[in-house]
């Protein structure tokens, strides 16, 4: 009988693999077959078993498919400096296997043209965020990607300014709000925003700012910084999206 899912899981659990390949190969070595993708396009789902498919394991391909993907840093990075989004298609179907796609177009033409093992279509999908700037990576998750909103995420990718996507992240990543670009600007979101590396840094940015008034100069070295850190930690809250430490208060 073939593994099934849950033991594929598990398989890959306990020998650690990170990659589909590691993970294969010692599962059907134990089983007296080799499996290779030697020679395959990293982005194929294809693969090779010598003998021939004619193990009985061979049904088990499809079930370790969603295995077959390389780690971010193992794919191609395009249009020059910039990392190309790659998001894959993984089938809530275990007898298809799944596709990378960069574009809506990509992701509508190979939708349509996939089969399960069974030939019957596949239409239901996973969305993962596979590769790309690690600002949208981060964009990715609080986007909760799937079939029905991702073309707009290419979109935002390609087109939107950094403090932008920092906004959505902590505005829907952090603190929960609901976001439909067709009803509400992501500029009219109430959330504060400060780039601080704590929250001292910015109790000290409040004091230059004036925000407890003025004080006079002579009293400017007994102020506590840190008893008012410990109190806008009440209301503030800190993150760190791509690399850069941010403050931020929800309304």
């Amino acid at each position: 009988m073939c593994a099934s899912a849950n033991a594929a899981e598990r398989l890959v659990e306990s020998v650690g693999f990170k990659t589909f390949k590691g993970a294969v190969e010692l599962f059907f070595e134990r089983q007296g077959c080799l499996l290779t993708t030697e020679g395959l396009d990293p982005y194929s789902s294809s693969l090779r078993c010598d003998p021939p498919l004619g193990c009985e394991y061979s049904s088990c391909l499809s079930i370790f498919a969603s295995y077959h993907r390389p780690l971010p840093g193992f794919l191609y990075v395009k249009d020059g400096d910039k990392k190309m989004t790659t998001l894959y298609a993984n089938p809530y179907d275990l007898s298809a296997i799944g596709f990378y796609f960069d574009t809506a177009e990509d992701y509508a033409e190979k939708s349509q043209a996939l089969r399960n093992s069974f030939g019957d279509p596949v239409e239901e999908f996973e969305i993962e965020f596979i590769d790309g700037e690690s600002i949208d990576a981060e964009l990715g998750k609080a986007w909760n990607l799937n079939q029905c909103n991702f073309t707009a995420f290419f979109d935002a990718c390609d087109t939107w300014e950094e403090y932008k996507k920092i906004r959505f992240i902590i505005a829907v990543g952090e603190c929960g709000y609901d976001f439909d670009a067709d009803v509400v600007s992501l500029d009219d979101v109430d959330v504060d925003i400060y780039e601080c590396d704590s929250m001292k840094e910015l109790a000290e940015q409040f004091v230059d700012e004036g925000l407890f008034g003025d004080i006079p100069k002579h009293l400017e070295n007994y102020i506590d910084y840190d008893a008012i850190a410990r109190d806008l930690a009440i209301d503030y809250s800190e993150t760190r999206i791509n690399g850069q430490n941010l403050i931020y208060r929800c309304a």
